[in-house]
C-alpha cells in the first residue's frame, strides 16, 4: 500500500472510510466494555453471587481491562474481531 500522501484522492477516501468503520467499532465496543463493567462492579444482583474471596480478583480483572481500552494509557489494546 502507498504511503497515504501518494494516494490517489478516490483511495484516499476510501482507505478514510475504512479506517473511521474499525475506529467506530472500537469505540463503540469501549464503551459496551465499560458501562457493562460498571453494572457488574455495582450492580447488587451480580457481586451478591461473588464469594468475597473471589470479588477482589474479578475486581482486579475489570480494572485491567478497562485500563487497556482507555485512549493514553500507554499498553497495546487487544485485538477485537474487526482487526483494530
Amino acid at each position: 500500500m502507498k504511503p497515504f500522501d501518494q494516494m490517489q484522492p478516490a483511495d484516499r477516501i476510501a482507505s478514510a472510510k475504512s479506517t473511521m468503520e474499525k475506529v467506530v467499532d472500537h469505540f463503540l465496543y469501549s464503551v459496551e466494555l465499560r458501562e457493562n463493567n460498571a453494572i457488574i462492579v455495582y450492580s447488587p444482583t451480580l457481586t451478591d453471587q461473588i464469594p468475597a474471596s473471589h470479588a477482589a480478583s474479578a475486581f482486579a480483572v475489570f480494572q485491567r481491562g478497562l485500563r487497556r481500552m482507555r485512549p493514553g494509557s500507554g499498553r497495546a489494546a487487544p485485538c477485537g474481531a474487526n482487526g483494530i
